[in-house]
């Protein structure tokens, strides 16, 4: 079993659109939500190859609630750690040439008491011997290395 921990998720929220035009309004052909950021990458890969993995992540607002929704429709256990403020939206545009222009959010600032919860939710999943952990991504506001700390 793979382990992810994911410190600042996001909602991947990509449009396809025709070209961009800056300054103009640009009408979506297609519109794509997925969960997002690198541990929850690591996860859904794992997932994809048939392996268990359980994503531990940040998560509040509706953003925070369609991320869980997601992964758990990916066969990801999701092991969510509430907070005040809302999971971050990225936004990416992409075009017919494959050109693709990113806009990704800050995310929320996590309070202390979050940032032990993330660490407490971490220890209450330690994994047994052979198992992985995989800490990736960036750090929200108010997290601040080291985020490993010994486990059980």
């Amino acid at each position: 079993m793979i382990l992810t921990v994911t410190p600042n998720p996001s909602l991947d929220r990509t449009y396809e659109i025709p070209a961009l035009d800056r300054g103009a309004v640009l009408r979506a052909t297609v519109e794509r939500m997925d969960p997002g950021a690198k541990g929850v990458n690591v996860s859904r890969a794992v997932a994809a190859a048939g392996h268990r993995t359980v994503a531990v992540l940040p998560l509040g607002g509706a953003p925070g609630a369609l991320v869980a929704q997601l992964l758990a429709g990916q066969g990801i256990d999701v092991a969510p750690v509430p907070i005040a403020g809302a999971t971050r939206s990225n936004i990416a545009l992409a075009e017919p040439d494959g050109t693709l222009t990113k806009i990704n959010a800050p995310g929320p600032e996590l309070t202390p008491a979050e940032s032990e919860a993330l660490l407490s939710a971490l220890d209450d999943r330690a994994v047994a011997a052979g198992d992985w952990i995989a800490y990736r991504g960036s750090l929200p506001r108010g997290l601040d290395p080291p985020l490993v700390r010994p486990t059980r």
